[in-house]
């Protein structure tokens, strides 16, 4: 039997999960950046400039740690198969 020379659904769809939680995170610390910069710029404000990274952790928490889970169960699965032998 032949082998198949693309790559497996685990595998896509750990690129995919994995892809998505970086571009997650590049928001996140790009939301946080550009709120430490209208706090710090703004003329007079009741918040602390670390008040932006509370509000991304708020934000971008959450959806992260679900992609992170989603990503550790996918990668556990594809490890799993890849020593049992299958692909």
């Amino acid at each position: 039997m032949k082998k198949k020379s693309g790559k497996g659904a685990l595998e896509k769809a750990e690129l995919a999960v994995a892809v998505l939680l970086t571009i997650t995170v590049i928001l996140g610390l790009l939301y946080m950046a550009l709120g430490i910069m209208f706090v710090m710029n703004g003329p007079a404000t009741s918040f602390p400039w670390y008040s932006s990274c509370v509000f991304a952790a708020i934000y971008f928490g959450p959806p992260l740690l679900v992609e992170f889970v989603v990503y550790l169960i996918i990668r556990h699965i594809y490890k799993k198969q890849k020593k049992h032998g299958k692909k």
